[in-house]
């Protein structure tokens, strides 16, 4: 059992489904039917899975190393051990021999742009053809985004951002003083919202901040943003919102309190926000804790479940596995 606390006027639709113990399930993404897919993976590479809006769980591909996303056409785009391969609708592949992907984003065409561990990036088309493969302009991007504009937001290890605009004119901008960000999410407006160690950051093609909403105690792993312009956010054990320059948070509880309770990826498509998270119970350095009133489960039980959540009204939620 996992319990949900709300927190202001945020609530949950949830359906849990769970996946093999024993596996991380790492990225995810979603299509416009409602269908999740996500890799779980114990040790690189991992498997990508099919969840249906049902719960079914169905394997598509083994060989996957960690990074998802979903192009327009409902086409998935993966890294595998062959190289990129873009999974479409009807079952077919085709397998692109570019590898070492450290992070992927959704072109506006169906294609997708990546960044290399060889600090390159470059984008791939719907039909495969790799082109504007050019040195990262930061020199060591750790996260990418496309935004609808098509514009290419690249952040590094420090607080480094470059814009490539559609233009493919770059950008460097330099947010002294500020943390680096975590996780960053290109927004309609032709702003990027990015996340740190400290707050929510909403930047302009120009690096001037536009608008600062807190975390709190929220750790941001991942971002998503709706039809709608809402922000959702995957912290270590909490799902949020932004809307509006508010932010409102659920937290999840585990069945005991030496569970711990993680959330690794956030995805959005049509309305619905799917989310894959972990459920551990376990003590420091991955070691079972002894059992007692606190922890009386013996030994060390590990469940791994994706979770569906959708705006409703607010209350609390109780889910039974």
């Amino acid at each position: 059992m996992l319990a949900l606390l709300s927190s202001l006027f945020l609530a949950i639709n949830l359906q849990q489904v769970p996946f093999t113990v024993g596996v991380i399930p790492f990225s995810i993404a979603v299509d416009s039917h409602g269908n999740a897919y996500v890799v779980t993976t114990a040790t690189l590479p991992g498997e990508i899975d099919r969840v249906s809006p049902s719960g079914a769980v169905t394997p598509i591909s083994t060989g996957a190393a960690g990074h998802l996303t979903m192009a327009s056409d409902d086409a998935l785009w993966a890294a595998t051990d062959a190289g990129v391969t873009r999974f479409r609708p009807d079952g077919s592949r085709t397998i692109v021999p570019v590898n070492h992907v450290r992070a992927f984003a959704a072109s506006r065409d169906a294609g997708v742009w990546l960044i290399t561990d060889d600090k390159t990036m470059g984008v791939i088309d719907a039909a495969g053809a790799v082109s504007h493969f050019i040195a990262d302009p930061i020199g060591d991007s750790r996260a990418i985004a496309a935004g609808p504009d098509g514009a290419i937001w690249l952040t590094g290890p420090n607080s480094e951002i470059a814009r490539i605009g559609a233009n493919g004119i770059v950008t460097r901008l330099d947010l002294r003083g500020i943390p680096a960000p975590r996780a960053i999410a290109a927004a309609a407006d032709g702003t990027l919202w990015l996340a740190n160690d400290e707050a929510l950051l909403r930047i302009d093609a120009g690096g001037g901040i536009v608008d600062r909403v807190s975390l709190g105690a929220i750790t941001v792993e991942s971002m998503a943003i709706d039809a709608s312009g809402a922000l959702w956010l995957a912290g270590v054990d909490d799902v949020a919102v932004v809307r509006n320059g508010t932010l409102s948070s659920v937290k999840l509880v585990g069945p005991v309190p030496c569970a711990l309770v993680r959330v690794y990826s956030i995805a959005e498509r049509n309305g619905i926000v799917w989310a894959a998270a972990l459920l551990e119970v376990a003590g420091p350095f991955g070691i079972a804790p002894a059992p007692s009133p606190e922890c009386p489960i013996p030994g060390n039980v590990t469940a791994y479940a994706l979770r569906v959540f959708e705006p409703a009204p607010a209350r609390r939620h109780s889910v039974r596995r």
